[in-house]
């Protein structure tokens, strides 16, 4: 009996939350927007560069999500993903191609969140209409398993309604924007990617330059002293004795 007084109430409150929700999620679809951005950088020095870049983001209450760094030969890279709030992005961009000392590409794309918002606020309009619907059959069931069910159903059109609401609401602080950044410093030699300087090069190509004067000039030169000494005077005393031992068996007569 209680029910039936009760039961207009109950769904005319479900039909007002239902128009509540979805004039929210109406203006919420006409405003809400995050942008994604690529930044292609090269820079001077690698490890102040990813410093800098990190008290940036810190600064301005982001985050790095993820990092990938290569070292090669040649230049060392890293591919950093950031999150950072909405208001703070431009200003982000700006500091971090400061840094930059030469910006190869830089694009930056406004992604409409509205789609999502308007989907989840016909699927919630959708199940709080069959809640309503369940309401009036189970009121109406006078067999004990038709309730049950109904009952059972109830829950988990309940528990659907709940999850959805913690969607959109999720959607009211969403106000958070990607900038994808992949730096390069060009370098030489590994050492040069931690700020240092030619010092290790020069000391090399300077071993290398001596290593090829022992090589091409000072062996072949010590191979032919080597020869002249040993080989060849061996080769002339020996000569030597061969005539002075021929003009001893010459008859004096």
């Amino acid at each position: 009996m209680a029910f039936k007084v009760l039961k207009p109430f109950i769904v005319c409150f479900f039909i007002a939350i239902s128009i509540q929700l979805s004039a929210q999620t109406e203006e919420l679809a006409v405003s809400k927007t995050i942008r994604i951005g690529n930044l292609n950088i090269e820079v001077n020095n690698y490890s102040k560069a990813i410093f800098k870049i990190d008290s940036i983001v810190s600064k301005l209450n982001g985050y790095i999500a993820e990092e990938k760094e290569s070292n090669f030969k040649t230049k060392i890279s890293n591919e950093v993903i950031i999150r950072i709030p909405n208001q703070h992005f431009s200003k982000v961009v700006y500091e971090i191609t400061q840094i930059a000392n030469k910006i190869n590409t830089k694009d930056i794309t406004v992604v409409k969140v509205d789609k999502t918002v308007s989907d989840l606020n016909q699927r919630l309009n959708s199940k709080l209409e069959i809640k309503a619907r369940y309401m009036e059959l189970i009121e109406k069931s006078k067999i004990a398993i038709e309730i049950s069910d109904l009952e059972s159903k109830i829950a988990t059109v309940s528990n659907e309604i709940e999850t959805i609401q913690k969607e959109i609401s999720n959607y009211n602080e969403i106000d958070i924007s990607t900038l994808n950044v992949y730096m390069v410093q060009q370098t030489e030699i590994m050492g040069n990617a931690n700020g240092g300087n030619n010092t290790d090069l020069s000391k090399n190509s300077m071993l290398q330059f001596f290593r090829n004067i022992l090589i091409y000039s000072i062996v072949p030169v010590a191979l032919l002293l080597f020869y002249y000494f040993v080989v060849y005077k061996r080769m002339q005393r020996d000569k030597r004795k061969k005539r002075r031992e021929k003009s001893g068996h010459q008859s004096p007569w």
